[in-house]
């Protein structure tokens, strides 16, 4: 039985890393293609070029081990993802002069909660960078995969890539934040706007104040 369910969701964690896999190659090549298009790099918007760029990536992800640093951004950025476009159906019904509550209320705690998240996981890997230099080697590891976390050799290679996604956690919380902010800004102008509108009559026309 053990063997079974092994099996089972073993091919169920490949075929789900398979249609990630072609999904976020084919968005690549999309943005490739209109990114650079034209320019200095317009080869990067050739689509053999950015289709060997968007699975050459991954792999080295996955040779290295580092793709274990890569996936725990991964669910934070998705879900803010979420929370933003929540946000967007907030914006969408407060023009519409609907109540809100019902969709802001997640839409907040989705969006505070994921950069949260970016944020701790951010700091785990300056953290481990920090200890490193400190002369704690014991924690650089932990945030890696494959032969970099078995390997003392590779030890200089898992301090840089948690040095990166350092940089990435930033990008990301920067990014979402920037986001963040402009939809609720956007949210709080709508709101104005729908209370400073007449409403509409059950003909379509305006009411009389």
């Amino acid at each position: 039985t053990n063997v079974l369910l092994t099996t089972f969701f073993g091919l169920v964690l490949v075929i789900y890393a398979l249609t990630v896999q072609a999904l976020v190659t084919r968005f690549f090549r999309l943005v490739a293609a209109e990114t650079w298009s034209e320019g200095r790099f317009r080869i990067f918007g050739n689509k053999h070029v950015s289709t060997a760029v968007g699975l050459g990536v991954p792999w080295v992800f996955a040779v290295s081990g580092s793709w274990w640093a890569l996936w725990l951004y991964f669910g934070g950025a998705n879900q803010l993802l979420a929370g933003l476009a929540i946000m967007l159906i907030s914006i969408h019904l407060a023009r519409v002069r609907a109540p809100t509550k019902y969709s802001l209320i997640p839409g907040v705690f989705m969006v505070v909660t994921t950069l949260a998240a970016l944020v701790w996981q951010t700091w785990t890997f300056l953290y481990s960078v920090w200890l490193f230099l400190q002369g704690d080697k014991s924690w650089i590891v932990r945030n890696v995969r494959g032969p970099i976390q078995a390997d003392p050799n590779y030890i200089l290679v898992a301090v840089g890539i948690n040095a990166v996604f350092v940089l990435i956690g930033v990008v990301l919380f920067g990014v979402g934040l920037s986001m963040s902010i402009r939809l609720f800004r956007s949210y709080r102008s709508s709101v104005v706007e729908a209370r400073g509108r007449a409403p509409a009559a059950a003909d379509g026309g305006t009411r009389e104040r």
